[in-house]
Parts: C-alpha cells; sequence; structure tokens
C-alpha cells in the first residue's frame, strides 16, 4: 500500500482528481475538513482522523485521503470519492495532523507518513495523504474528544471492536521485527606510496522495532569473500565464518533484544586508500569535488591485508542478509552499495580518523532495492563539504 501512496503522491492534484468516482476500500478511506478554509484542526476532525488511523492500525494498515469529500452512491450504497477540497496552509496543517496520531491514538502511532499533495490552482492549499502501516504494537484507541474507543477496518468501513476482539489482540501471540543498517568507521591508518591506508570496521546495526522481546536472534550474511569476517564474542553473540563471504552471527537462548533497543554487531573489516595528496589537500583548502574524484580512491587492498586481491571492491559492494530470531520470521534484504557510495562512505570514515566522527547509512524497509544517495545520518559540521 505504500507503493500505491507514493506513486499517487507523485502524480500530484492530478492523482488525487483520478480518485473521483472511486468507492472507499479495506485500505482507503477519504475525510474532508469540516472547514477548508481553516488552518486548525476542529474537534470533528481530530476525531474523524484518530478513529480512521487507528482503525487501520489495528488492521492491515491503509491511507487516509484527507481533503476529498465523499457521497453515497445509490447503486452499490458505498461511499465514493465525489469533490475535492484542498485544505488552506496544508503544510502548517501536517503538524497538527502528526499531533493527533500521538496526542489522540493510544499507543501513539509514531510510524506513520504524510505526504503533502499540494493544489495546481493554488499551491498553498492541498491535501494529505496519511500512510498507516500494520502496528505491531497494538490494539490502538481513540483518545479524541469524546472517544476512547478501539476501532478496526473491516471492509470498506471502520468499526467498534467489541471486547472479545479487544482481548484477542491483546493477547494474541506476535512476531518480533527488525530494523537493520550498517556503520563503517576507520580504526586506524598507515601511509605508504603515496596514499592513505585504512583499515575498517563494518558494523552490523539491529534495532528490535516490535513491541515483542525478540528470542535468540540470528543474522546471515553474504557479500564479497574480500570482506575479512571479525571471528570474535560479539556482546553474547557468536561469528561464524561458515563459506567464504558468508558468515553468520547468532545469539543463544539467552540472548535478548527488547524492544526498540538496538545492537551494534562488528562483523567485518574493510580496507580502502586514498590519494594522500588528495587528503591533505581537502585538510588545507576544503574542495570536496577533487577529494571525491574516483580514480583517488581504491577498494579492497592495502598494507593491512595483502591477501586480498587489489581493487576487489572498486566496482561496489553487494550484501545479502537474512534476519531472523526464534520468535521471528526470517526476512532477507539486499543491500547494493555502488562505488561512489563507498567512495562518500570511506571519505566521512577516513576524515572521521581525523575528527572522532563516525559514519553511519540505514536502510530501513525489508525489501530487495538500492540504498538511497543520501546514506550519512551523522557526520561533523567541519565535514559538511561532502555534500550527502
Amino acid at each position: 500500500m505504500i507503493d500505491w501512496t507514493k506513486e499517487l503522491y507523485s502524480r500530484g492534484e492530478a492523482g488525487i482528481r483520478s480518485l473521483i468516482g472511486q468507492a472507499e476500500s479495506f485500505e482507503v478511506e477519504f475525510k474532508a475538513k469540516d472547514d477548508p478554509s481553516s488552518t486548525s484542526l476542529s474537534n470533528n476532525d481530530k476525531k474523524n482522523i484518530a478513529k480512521e488511523v487507528a482503525g487501520f492500525a489495528n488492521a492491515s494498515g491503509g491511507v487516509l485521503i484527507f481533503g476529498v469529500k465523499t457521497k453515497t452512491d445509490p447503486a452499490s450504497q458505498q461511499d465514493v470519492a465525489s469533490e475535492l477540497q484542498p485544505i488552506a496552509e496544508i503544510e502548517k496543517l501536517s503538524a497538527s495532523i502528526k499531533s493527533v496520531l500521538f496526542s489522540n491514538v493510544n499507543p501513539p502511532l509514531t510510524d506513520a507518513e504524510i505526504l503533502i499533495v499540494r493544489s495546481d490552482v493554488d499551491p498553498g492549499k492541498g491535501y494529505a495523504l496519511i500512510y498507516i502501516p500494520q502496528s505491531e504494537s497494538g490494539p490502538h484507541m481513540s483518545t479524541a474528544k469524546g472517544e476512547h474507543r478501539y476501532y478496526r477496518r473491516i471492509g470498506e468501513q471502520t468499526l467498534l471492536m467489541d471486547h472479545r476482539m479487544v482481548r484477542d489482540m491483546m493477547l494474541s501471540q506476535r512476531s518480533a521485527n527488525f530494523e537493520v543498517g550498517w556503520e563503517i568507521g576507520n580504526t586506524s591508518s598507515v601511509v605508504g606510496n603515496g596514499k592513505k591506508n585504512y583499515r575498517g570496521s563494518l558494523s552490523l546495526i539491529v534495532r528490535n522495532c516490535s513491541a515483542v522481546t525478540a528470542q535468540a536472534p540470528f543474522f546471515q550474511i553474504s557479500t564479497d569473500p574480500a570482506l575479512k569476517a571479525l571471528e570474535r564474542d560479539l556482546h553474547g553473540f557468536r561469528l561464524f565464518q561458515t563459506n567464504l563471504g558468508t558468515v553468520e552471527v547468532a545469539g543463544g537462548n539467552d540472548v535478548l533484544l527488547h524492544p526498540m533497543a538496538t545492537r551494534k554487531l562488528n562483523v567485518f573489516t574493510i580496507s580502502f586508500s586514498v590519494l594522500k595528496a588528495a587528503f591533505e589537500s581537502f585538510i588545507e583548502h576544503g574542495g570536496a569535488d577533487y577529494f571525491l574524484q574516483d580514480h583517488h580512491w581504491t577498494f579492497g587492498g592495502e598494507v593491512y591485508a595483502p591477501n586480498i586481491r587489489l581493487n576487489s571492491l572498486n566496482d561496489g559492494l553487494d550484501i545479502n542478509l537474512i534476519c531472523a530470531a526464534k520468535n521471528a520470521v526470517p526476512k532477507e534484504l539486499c543491500f547494493e552499495l555502488e562505488r561512489q557510495h563507498l567512495i562518500k562512505l570511506a571519505s566521512i570514515a577516513s576524515l572521521g580518523g581525523e575528527f572522532s566522527t563516525p559514519t553511519r547509512f540505514s536502510a530501513i524497509e525489508f525489501e530487495t532495492k538500492k540504498l538511497p544517495s543520501a546514506l550519512i545520518d551523522e557526520r561533523a559540521p567541519s565535514i559538511s563539504q561532502i555534500g550527502l
């Protein structure tokens, strides 16, 4: 559903207009604002939003399209989109909607996504696409004024949950779920042959994003054999290299990853080098374009690992990862880091040696796709010229 929502968003107001005549469904709800010219949400607006988003979260997720009026089709007796009613100062209203998701829903919906579609006629006006994924931490209650009720999406309607439904949802056995990412940082460097040569650590960052404690987490990582595994005890996790390029990181039955807890697991060493003159030029004069030039960088071979084929990572790095736990369904992810991604990551890591700055990049969705080009989420202001 998120792909449908983003595709609709990419089409702008024309995409919203194409929905006129479409009936509401299990995953789509239309709502008009009480007063589209007002910049604040009425109590009724808050009630409508809280009810619908809680209903989606307690079912299979869905999208609330805010700014579209409906009418009942006489033939089908279903509510269908009938009129666009763009909302004034829609950007400001986005913050109010986020407040409803946090303050008028319990537990709060922190993983919703709000996409703003501007009106073609008046860009100050527009519509809000409120995407709600299926929740792992429900049931969620609407706590808007006069509410304190549980709702669930059933068919094309959002209905009250009875006591049995609420009880079953509270007692149901859920699976743990992970968000993962990677962190690269240099640990040591030497100068030789006109280059600064680095040996860095490539670490797996694991976060339990569910409301259930993960029991005996397990990760299988397959990547380029040029990456050497760090065979050691990782805070209760054991690391095993099963085949060339394949590593397993396993937690025993006594290893638990609690909800929202994060673990950093140093898995590989990664080697790279940069032309010493380019590095020193950047330190003294700035100029990221020159520093990042392709021919200044080499990956996979340097003095720390003479047995690794030179330039073995120069075309980029692919990583396949399987995540699982005793109470989590195995999921497979594929990360593709192109050469330019590696250069940017390595450049920050090399400067981290000077400024003690970690380099981090992450992939949040469990999908097989390339990482976005903006991979860095932590860096010192002094090295912002890298331009990520």
